[in-house]
């Protein structure tokens, strides 16, 4: 059979008698793969069998002689097992050109999906940087937030810049006010600032290489210095003067077609930077004003105060307090638990009108001028400025002249009674005298002489005493006694101490201190006269002297309603008084205070409330002369 004839044959009948070896069949399962083979065999023998399986793939052994309904069923069978053959030959054909097919649809999909991946990888790389590159602006702002000075500012700049290998540590030239022109730089691992000693300009356009300014730089520096790259930065002003300009330096090595990126990236940051500077500007404008402000504040004389509407004291200048101490005024200032008496704030806060009262601090009189802040138009005052003005030294000035001025007027007077007066009491001394020698002593008319002319001569120690009380020297100490000079005083307060029994237990007759005779006088005019008005009934003063060793001491005791504890270390303060308005000016017992301390002496109180006080004073002691 020949070779196409072969491979076309569907069913081929093997003779096993012909061939015993079966080599043909062999040849056929090998020439025509698809044939259904039967093999025909007259003996039953085990081995054809077994070789008609494996070397031929027979489908199926008929035995000889032939059987021809089995043999019609036989190739029944074999015919319907080539049609199913043909079948999955064509099935598998049809296979295989789909899968070759899907093959190509496949390798086409998977080019198709791979450049579309590709396009993909390269849009996500992008939205990668760029989502990077807004992270690390973001951060840059952040952090911009947080500066608190230009060097500040280039430093963050300096550390973005890092990913740039070939731009160098940036610099900044400003000049904001009349300190002129400065540069910022990195120098020995830290940021300077200096003095930049050329003129500044504001450059309006980028130069993406300038000579001048790379010339001036390494001038600067005293080294070379690259390409610089000079950004201007705009400032916002409002009348600034003079006007603010900024201006980056980038040096850099980087080749023109490189410029654009660090451009680029250097303008993405010049918006916020631009930002940032005025915001540190302002800062500064600021914290110099505040500065100014404050040493205005700390440069008057005055004390003064903000306070809030709760006497909560908000700013506050050095004469009013040393520290700030967000504390009451009346606590901070006056050292009190409540309001001081006459402050003005109160009225000023309800009226929204400026006023002025007089309160007491540690013995000075300050006159409180009040003035209303409200920040709202028309609105009630949220705040008062106080003013605190000094008037103890005014006023006691004052107090001195016009005592001065009544001591004055009192001598004029008493200078005019003993003219007027000293010459006929003389004459009456004298007549009384010259009757009294031609009458005997024992006589009546000799007697009443004798009266008249004692009481000639008392009306003219009245009037000495009178005279030395108000009239007296400057630095004229003499050796005086305490009991002669209560003596001279008493005269002097009868008006006062009429209402009241006097008690006097003097007993230092022979004990001299060194003081001025007149002022000492005063002292104890003050004393007696005040403890006359603390009783305003009728009542007992005791007058005392007694020996304490090195000092001899003076008592002056009431028995009037007493000082309060509260106010027993004021009451010797400067226009400090616990009387009526009118009836006393504050100045008796601190003037007395003054005049026994510059004679090295001490004065004190003691006092019990409701059973009167007890003021005295104490001199050193003259040792007695042999």
């Amino acid at each position: 059979m020949n070779e196409p004839a072969l491979k076309q044959a569907r069913l081929i009948l093997v003779d096993a008698s012909l061939d015993p070896e079966l080599e043909i069949l062999r040849e056929i399962r090998e020439r025509a793969s698809s044939s259904i083979r039967v093999l025909v065999q007259d003996v039953d023998s085990p081995g054809i069998l077994r070789k008609a399986v494996n070397r031929g793939e027979v489908f199926s052994v008929i035995g000889w002689p032939l059987d021809y309904d089995l043999l019609k069923e036989s190739l029944r069978e074999a015919v319907t097992e080539a049609q199913l053959l043909d079948s999955r030959l064509r099935l598998l054909k049809e296979s295989t050109r789909q899968n070759r097919e899907l093959e190509k649809l496949t390798a086409s999909l998977e080019s198709l999906v791979e450049e579309r991946t590709h396009h993909i990888q390269i849009s996500k790389e992008f939205e990668e940087e760029k989502v990077s590159r807004i992270r690390g602006l973001i951060r840059f702002i952040q952090e911009l937030s947080g500066s608190s000075s230009f060097e500040d500012l280039i430093d963050l700049l300096r550390r973005d810049l890092r990913s740039f290998h070939q731009v160098h540590d940036p610099v900044m030239i400003y000049e904001i006010d009349s300190r002129g022109p400065q540069i910022v730089f990195w120098r020995n691992s830290m940021m300077q600032t200096r003095p930049w000693r050329h003129a500044m300009a504001f450059v309006p356009h980028i130069h993406l290489q300038d000579p001048e300014m790379s010339r001036r730089l390494a001038n600067y520096f005293a080294r070379p210095f690259g390409k610089a790259l000079v950004i201007p930065i705009d400032v916002s002003t409002q009348d600034a003067v003079p006007e603010p300009t900024f201006q980056l330096v980038l040096e850099n090595s980087l080749p023109e077609s490189d410029v654009s990126q660090v451009l680029d990236f250097c303008l993405e940051r010049l918006q916020p930077l631009s930002t940032a500077i005025e915001r540190l500007r302002m800062e500064s404008e600021l914290t110099h004003f505040s500065y100014r402000w404050e040493k205005t504040f700390d440069g008057l004389k005055d004390p003064i105060a903000i306070i809030d509407r709760s006497d909560r004291v908000l700013r506050s200048n050095k004469k009013f307090s040393e520290q700030l101490i967000k504390d009451s005024c009346f606590k901070s200032f006056a050292g009190k638990d409540e309001r001081c008496e006459g402050c003005p704030v109160p009225k000023v806060l309800m009226t929204g009108q400026a006023g002025k009262g007089e309160i007491r601090r540690h013995g000075r009189v300050y006159e409180v001028h009040s003035y209303p802040i409200s920040l709202v138009p028309g609105g009630k005052p949220t705040n008062v400025v106080n003013q605190y003005v000094d008037q103890s030294q005014a006023r006691e000035i004052y107090m001195r002249l016009l005592q001065s001025e009544k001591m004055g007027a009192l001598g004029l007077l008493a200078g005019n009674i003993a003219h007027e007066l000293n010459n006929p009491l003389t004459g009456l001394r004298s007549l009384a005298q010259v009757l009294r020698m031609g009458l005997a002593a024992e006589t009546q008319t000799a007697q009443d002489l004798g009266e008249i002319e004692k009481a000639s001569e008392r009306c003219q120690k009245i009037i000495r005493n009178l005279l030395d009380f108000v009239h007296h020297d400057e630095k004229n100490l003499q050796d005086v006694r305490l009991d002669d000079l209560v003596e001279k005083t008493l005269p002097f307060l009868k008006t006062a101490m009429r209402m009241h029994r006097l008690n006097k237990e003097l007993t230092t007759a022979g004990l001299s201190v060194r003081a001025e005779p007149q002022l000492l006088q005063q002292v104890i005019f003050n004393l007696v006269h005040n403890a006359c008005q603390a009783m305003e009934k009728q009542g007992t003063l005791t007058i005392e002297t007694e020996d304490r060793g090195a000092f001899v001491r003076l008592w002056v005791r009431d028995t009037g309603p007493g000082i309060p504890e509260g106010i027993r270390t004021q009451i010797f303060e400067p226009f400090f008084t616990t009387k009526r308005e009118g009836s006393g000016t504050g100045l008796g017992l601190s003037l007395s205070k003054e005049i026994v301390e510059s004679f090295s002496g001490r004065i004190g109180v003691e006092s019990v409330e409701g059973e009167g006080a007890s003021f005295w004073f104490e001199l050193p002691r003259l040792e007695e002369k042999a």
